[in-house]
């Protein structure tokens, strides 16, 4: 099988980053810009090693402002655009236990894929960080629903967390998905912000088939009917390998929505952070 050449989308989500420069620090040996102001049109794919460190220092506000910045500065001068390369054979390519991942980051004022609807008393704003695969071109959405007591702002001011996270998993040749456990989360509410992670799995199930001439068929569950061994498909094409094969969608995440960090608490500042990893075949 030839190698298969999946660029990421960094450098068109994030042709347009804007931010003021003020003085330069230094984070664990990194040179980095801090900065007034900065605003992203969306978010941007980081690396394994950058979204561990950003994990641990993201409590930390100005830790995590000056790290973000020097992610933005990378990406607005094309270093951290990259490809994703994967050479396999055959065999290889269909083995269950393969891996993708793809670690993402953003911060500013009304991302990408954000809804605003009306809650009771409150105004839920509900954000999506998403999750791209390019090798079987899934995506996979974390819906994450945030309320923010606008009536009450001036009185009562408090922002929250509305419900569990919804993982939705989209693209072709997906099989039926199942979600094994209920995602866990830890949210922390504050008068003008929530903050909180979240993590879980979407397990996938399909039936994989080989007909004598070596063409490979997805079915959509297990067992699934028209794809036993033996069946024969048309004259002469019979199938002569099937199997039932699982793949795992797990992400984990990290958020902050901050509703006065830019005196608009009608235009939410959220920021997060996460990592989403396929495992299973990489094959559709």
């Amino acid at each position: 099988m030839k190698p298969t050449f999946c660029k990421l989308a960094t450098v068109s989500l994030c042709s347009l980053l804007l931010f003021s420069c003020s003085k330069k620090e230094d984070i664990e040996g990194i040179t980095t810009t801090s900065a007034t102001t900065s605003t992203m049109n969306g978010q941007i794919s980081i690396t394994k090693n950058q979204y561990d460190h950003l994990s641990k220092i993201f409590s930390n506000d100005e830790a995590r402002k000056r790290y973000g910045q020097y992610l933005i500065d990378s990406v607005s001068g094309l270093a951290s655009a990259k490809s994703l390369a994967i050479a396999s054979t055959e065999d290889e390519a269909f083995n269950p236990n393969l891996v993708e991942d793809n670690s993402i980051y953003f911060v500013g004022q009304n991302p990408p894929l954000t809804y605003i609807s009306i809650y009771g008393d409150k105004v839920q704003y509900e954000v999506r960080p998403w999750f791209y695969f390019p090798i079987r071109q899934n995506n996979m959405s974390i819906v994450i629903r945030l309320l923010w007591d606008k009536e009450g702002a001036m009185a009562n001011p408090h922002a929250s967390y509305n419900g569990s996270p919804i993982p939705i998993i989209t693209g072709p040749a997906l099989g039926t998905l199942e979600t094994p456990v209920a995602p866990l989360f830890n949210i922390f509410d504050a008068p003008y912000a929530c903050h909180g992670n979240v993590k879980g799995d979407v397990i996938e199930k399909r039936t994989i088939a080989r007909t004598n001439e070596g063409k490979y068929l997805f079915k959509a569950g297990v067992d699934a009917s028209g794809l036993a061994l033996g069946t024969e498909l048309s004259a002469g094409v019979t199938i002569v390998y099937s199997a039932n094969n699982i793949s795992d969608f797990y992400y984990e995440l990290t958020f902050r929505c901050d509703f006065q960090r830019d005196q608009d608490p009608n235009s939410p500042v959220v920021e997060w952070s996460g990592t989403g990893i396929c495992r299973g075949t990489q094959q559709n």
